[in-house]
């Protein structure tokens, strides 16, 4: 788990047991980047948007999901927990400030 880049740009990637390669993109991100991947397989990261945003993902099985902390410039994933909880920072839209979330599943 983790990105790589080539000419296009930053790519999240997932190497699992077997040996293959596995790229993760969110559909329309210039930028994705795998952060994290609990025992169920669900990847959690950040990605960035053609518009230059930054937000946190959540992938399950090739679906997408954003998160992004209200008021917050960027928000980035960081790391997922066998519950499905998504920890990161995002930087505070008002202060300026990096400060942590914790998105839960539930």
């Amino acid at each position: 788990m983790g990105f790589y880049v080539d000419q296009t740009g930053p790519h999240g990637y997932l190497r699992p047991y077997d040996g293959h390669f596995i790229t993760i993109d969110v559909p329309g991100a210039t930028d994705t980047r795998g952060r994290g991947i609990n025992d169920l397989g669900i990847i959690a990261g950040q990605y960035t948007d053609a518009s230059g945003a930054t937000h946190a993902f959540v992938d399950i099985l090739g679906v997408f999901s954003t998160i992004d902390v209200p008021g917050a410039a960027a928000t980035f994933g960081r790391g997922i927990n066998q519950l499905g909880d998504v920890a990161g920072n995002f930087i505070d839209g008002a202060t300026g400030h990096t400060r942590g979330f914790v998105a839960t599943a539930h």
